[in-house]
């Protein structure tokens, strides 16, 4: 893996699925990606049982999709990661 690139992965813990998505510095995921992790954690037409990524349960990051359909991931205030040196660790220790 280059080091312009990272991975992280989302998982759904009502659905028990998980799905691994490389990630540029940028912290953002493209439309297809989204579509991908939706798909992968849940698929299922109408079910609330996640966020808009599908994802759902501890260890996930906050992330945004805008009307573009691009994700990108946020500091999660919840659990403190409020810098973005502490975003890059986040991220870190989610790779896999």
């Amino acid at each position: 893996m280059d080091t312009l690139t990272s991975e992280i992965t989302l998982s759904n813990d009502f659905h028990m699925t998980t799905v691994t998505l490389r990630i540029g510095p940028d912290k953002r995921l493209t439309p297809g990606q989204v579509r991908r992790a939706r798909m992968t954690l849940c698929g299922i037409d109408g079910c609330t049982c996640g966020g808009d990524c599908g994802e759902r349960g501890p260890g996930n990051p906050y992330i945004v999709v805008g009307p573009d359909g691009a994700g990108q991931i946020m500091p999660d205030w919840q659990h403190g990661h409020e810098t973005p040196e502490e975003l890059d660790q986040y991220v870190a220790e989610s790779e896999v």
